[in-house]
C-alpha cells in the first residue's frame, strides 16, 4: 500500500485513469472522526455505488488493495512502483485481461521537433458537403438540428409509449404541438419561474401570454409525463442510457452535419446538472456543476459542439481501449470526423505520448498538459528546481525517433505540455502580475502554451452560453438532463452558424435574442396551425408577420375574410387573405407577400 494517505475520491481515479494491469481492487472508506457522517444515504440499500457517494464520503480517508497487480518494468530493467499491492500478483484470466501495448524506446534530446507533414487546410468547409442548406431566416438554422424527422421521432414515440405503455390509447399529438411544447421549455431558460405553474397564472406578477395561449396547463403536463425517446419494447438492456441513446446519435449526426470544419479542436468534459440517483451519475470536486452527468465534448475554438459522448462509468466499451480511458475518449470522438489534418487541444485527463504516437500516425497534430507520471522517464529538471528559475523559465526534451517535445514552463506553477507538431519558438511575450514588484511584468511564454490557450477553451466555451439561459423546468425522469440539454446545446450551436452567415450583418442577434427569436417564431406557427381551420378573427390579426411565417412549408391558400381589413401589400381595403398567415391581402398581392422579396 502507498504510505500517503489518500481520499475515496483520489483512489477511485486513480484505478479508473491509471494504466495498471489488475483484476479487481477493493476500496474501503475510513469512518469519519466525529461519528456523525456514517448513515450519510449513499444509494440504494442493497449497497452503495462509488459514483452515489456523498462529498464527505468522497473526501473521506480510504485504502485500496488490488489484487493481481502486475508490475510493469522500464528500459533499465527497474520495476515502476507507481502503486503497490498486499496480496501476490494472481494470473490473470482472459476475460478479465486488459491488453497491454509495448512502450517505445524513446532517446530524449534537447532539439526541436519537425513536426508532422503538414498537409493544405480550408477553413470553413461543411463536414458534409452533399447537405447544402439555404438559410432564409434565423429560426432555419436552429430547424436543422431540430428538424422534421427528429420531430417525428418523438411523436412517433412519444405516442408509442402513451398507448402501449401506460394504456391511453386515445392520446395522440403532432409535431407542431411538440414544437409548441419545446418552444415553452426554451422560454423558461430566460424568462423563470420557481413554480411551473406559475406560467398559466393570469396575475399581473406572473403568467406569459404565449405560454397559456399555446396550450393549457393541464396539457403541457400531459406531454411531459408521456413524452419517450425510444421504444420501451426494444431496449438495450447492457446500455444504460438505451433509453435517449437514439436521440442522442440523432443530434450527434445533426451537429457534425452542420459542422463546418475547423483545424484547432478542443477536448474536455462537461458536467450536466443532475441532483437525483443514477449509476452514471458524477461527482466532480472544484467544478462549477459538481453533481450530474459527464459528457466528452469535441468542439471548435468559438464553441460549436461537433460531437459528444455521455460516460456512463468504467464498463462502457471506450473506457477499455488498449491505450486506457483518455485515450479512448479522444480516439472515439475524432472517428467520425472527415479524414483531415486536425489540431486536437485536450488537458492531463486524456494526454499519454502512446496517444500521441497514435495520432502522428493519422496525420493529426496533438497538444495537451500532461501529468508527471507519464513522461515516460524524460529527463527535465525537477519542479522543485524549476520553481526555484525566474518566471517565464522553460526545459524542454524531445524524442529522437518521434515527432514528440515534452515542455516545462514556470509561470505560476510548473506546467508540462506535450505535443507531436508545436515547439517552444517563435517565443511570445505575456503580461503577469508580480506580486514582489505590485505591477504588471512582462513573462517570456513558448509558443506551445500560446497555441494552447488560444485553442483550448471551446468546450468552457460552449458550457457558458448553454448556462446562460438553461432550460428550467424540470421532471422527475433520471433521463430529462439527456433531454433538455442537447437543446440547449442545439440553440448555441444554431447560434453560431448564425453569425458566421450573411444574416447576422443585416440582423446582428444576441443568443438570447435569437433564442427568442426561435421561440416566437414557432409558437406562432403552432397558434396558426391550431387556427388555420376557422376565420382569422380581428384579435389575432399582426401587423407584422416573421419571413418564415410566410415562408412557412404550410399550404397558403386564398380564402375570403368575414369583415374587410387593411391589404398587408398596399394597405387598401380588401375582404381577402390567407388561410395561414392572419392577414388581408388582394390576390395581385398574395404572391408578393409570400415571396422571398419582403
Amino acid at each position: 500500500m502507498s504510505k500517503r494517505a489518500f481520499t475515496a475520491h483520489e483512489v477511485i481515479s486513480m484505478i479508473e485513469d491509471e494504466d495498471l494491469d489488475f483484476i479487481s481492487a477493493d476500496v474501503f472508506i475510513m469512518p469519519p472522526d466525529d461519528g456523525q457522517n456514517s448513515d450519510e444515504d449513499s444509494g440504494d440499500e442493497d449497497g452503495g455505488q462509488p459514483d452515489n457517494l456523498c462529498p464527505s464520503q468522497l473526501n473521506s480517508q480510504a485504502e485500496f488493495i488490488l489484487h493481481g497487480l502486475q508490475s510493469t518494468t522500464s528500459e533499465d530493467g527497474a520495476a515502476d512502483n507507481i502503486i503497490g499491492n498486499d496480496e501476490p500478483s494472481m494470473p490473470q484470466t482472459s476475460a478479465s485481461r486488459k491488453r497491454k501495448i509495448e512502450r517505445k524506446k524513446r532517446l530524449w534530446i534537447k532539439s526541436q521537433v519537425d513536426g508532422i507533414e503538414q498537409m493544405p487546410w480550408c477553413d470553413g468547409v461543411r463536414a458534409n458537403e452533399e447537405h447544402e442548406v439555404d438559410y432564409l431566416t434565423p429560426v432555419h438554422f436552429f430547424e436543422q438540428f431540430f428538424d422534421s424527422e427528429m420531430l417525428d421521432f418523438i411523436v412517433l414515440n412519444t405516442e408509442k409509449y402513451a398507448r402501449e405503455i401506460k394504456g391511453k390509447h386515445q392520446f395522440s399529438t403532432s409535431a407542431s404541438e411538440i414544437k409548441a411544447c419545446i418552444a415553452t421549455l426554451l422560454l423558461s431558460g430566460y424568462s423563470i419561474f420557481p413554480r411551473r405553474e406559475m406560467y398559466w397564472e393570469r396575475s399581473e406578477d406572473c403568467g406569459i401570454k404565449a405560454v397559456y395561449n399555446a396550450m393549457s396547463r393541464n396539457r403541457f403536463n400531459e406531454l411531459l409525463r408521456y413524452i419517450h425517446l425510444s421504444d420501451n419494447n426494444n431496449l438495450d438492456s447492457t446500455d444504460k442510457l438505451s433509453k435517449v441513446r437514439q436521440y442522442l446519435n440523432l443530434i450527434n449526426e445533426r451537429c457534425l452535419r452542420n459542422f463546418s470544419s475547423v483545424q484547432n479542436l478542443s477536448i474536455d468534459e462537461t458536467m450536466v446538472p443532475y441532483f437525483g440517483r443514477h449509476s452514471a451519475k458524477q461527482f466532480i470536486k472544484n467544478k462549477p456543476v459538481r453533481f450530474g452527468y459527464k459528457v466528452w465534448s469535441l468542439a471548435t475554438p468559438s464553441g460549436y459542439v461537433a460531437q459528444f459522448d455521455p460516460y456512463v462509468g468504467a464498463s462502457a466499451t471506450i473506457d477499455r481501449h488498449e491505450l486506457g480511458l483518455g485515450p479512448g475518449v479522444v480516439l472515439n470522438l475524432i472517428a467520425c470526423l472527415p479524414p483531415k489534418p486536425y489540431r486536437l487541444y485536450f488537458d492531463n485527463y486524456f494526454t499519454t505520448l502512446a496517444l500521441m504516437d497514435r495520432l502522428s500516425e493519422k496525420g493529426i497534430g496533438a497538444t495537451g498538459t500532461i501529468r508527471a507520471n507519464r513522461l515516460e522517464q524524460c529527463p527535465l529538471l525537477p519542479g522543485t528546481e524549476m520553481k526555484k528559475k525566474e518566471r517565464g523559465f522553460y526545459d524542454y526534451r524531445s524524442d529522437k525517433h518521434s515527432n514528440l517535445i515534452i515542455l516545462q514552463w514556470n509561470d505560476n506553477s510548473v506546467v508540462s505540455i506535450a505535443s507531436n507538431f508545436a515547439g517552444d519558438m517563435p517565443l511570445k511575450a505575456v503580461q503577469r502580475w508580480s506580486k514582489k514588484e505590485k505591477k504588471f511584468i512582462q513573462v517570456t511564454q513558448p509558443n506551445i502554451i500560446s497555441l494552447y490557450n488560444q485553442n483550448m477553451g471551446g468546450v468552457d466555451r460552449a458550457d457558458q452560453n448553454v448556462a446562460k439561459y438553461r432550460i428550467s423546468i424540470r421532471t422527475k425522469k433520471w433521463w430529462w438532463p439527456f433531454f433538455a440539454w442537447p437543446i440547449d446545446l442545439c440553440v448555441q450551436n444554431a447560434w453560431l452558424l448564425y453569425r458566421q452567415s450573411e444574416l447576422f450583418t443585416s440582423q446582428p442577434l444576441d443568443l438570447l435574442a435569437f433564442r427568442r427569436h426561435v421561440v416566437n417564431s414557432w409558437f406562432l406557427q403552432w397558434d396558426t396551425q391550431k387556427s388555420r381551420s376557422t376565420t382569422p378573427s380581428k384579435s389575432t390579426i399582426c401587423k407584422r408577420v416573421p419571413l418564415e411565417m410566410r415562408l412557412w412549408e404550410a399550404k397558403h391558400m386564398r380564402i375570403d375574410l368575414s369583415t374587410t381589413r387593411r391589404c398587408a401589400i398596399c394597405k387598401k381595403t380588401c375582404n381577402k387573405g390567407c388561410s395561414v398567415c392572419p392577414v388581408g391581402l388582394h390576390f395581385k398581392c398574395f404572391n408578393l407577400f409570400h415571396g422571398h422579396t419582403m
